[in-house]
């Protein structure tokens, strides 16, 4: 049933775009690595280029606000897409190998009654793929319509 609806074929000018980093990963090294001068600063964790911790917390608050907004960002990143037109007789397997290919899953909804179903990924680079990929690929002769959702799914 997973040949059925194309998996695993290569489709010509589809290519996932590298991730984007999220946070601790987003934070900027310098900032990572900063310390004050004094007597803390010149202790070594013992891997070069790091530096221990001491008990000079003086930017902890920078620290902090870069990692809330590396948090925020990746939440707000658009990653929900809504799939209509989907065929009859899809479950949930054949569904998420459907878009597995295109990224990391965080989850999947299938309401295969109503022939629609809900796939959030973990960037919006991969759900962007999924969307050039798949919106308008034809799936045992139904044409399938891949968006991105109004509001989040869980």
């Amino acid at each position: 049933a997973v040949e059925q609806l194309g998996v695993g074929i290569s489709q010509p000018g589809v290519a996932l775009p590298e991730p984007k980093a999220y946070g601790l990963a987003a934070i900027p090294a310098k900032m990572l690595l900063a310390t004050a001068p004094g007597p803390a600063s010149a202790k070594s964790s013992g891997v070069s280029g790091v530096p221990a911790l001491g008990g000079d917390f003086s930017n902890i608050g920078q620290f902090a606000a870069a990692a809330s907004a590396a948090q925020h960002e990746a939440a707000a990143a658009h990653n929900n897409l809504v799939v209509s037109g989907l065929p009859e007789g899809i479950d949930e397997t054949m569904f998420r190998t459907l878009f597995a290919r295109y990224g990391t899953i965080l989850s999947t909804r299938l309401m295969a009654d109503q022939r629609v179903g809900c796939v959030r990924y973990h960037a919006k680079e991969q759900a962007d793929a999924a969307i050039a990929a798949l919106n308008g690929f034809e799936c045992n002769g139904v044409r399938l319509s891949v968006r991105f959702a109004e509001r989040a799914s869980p």
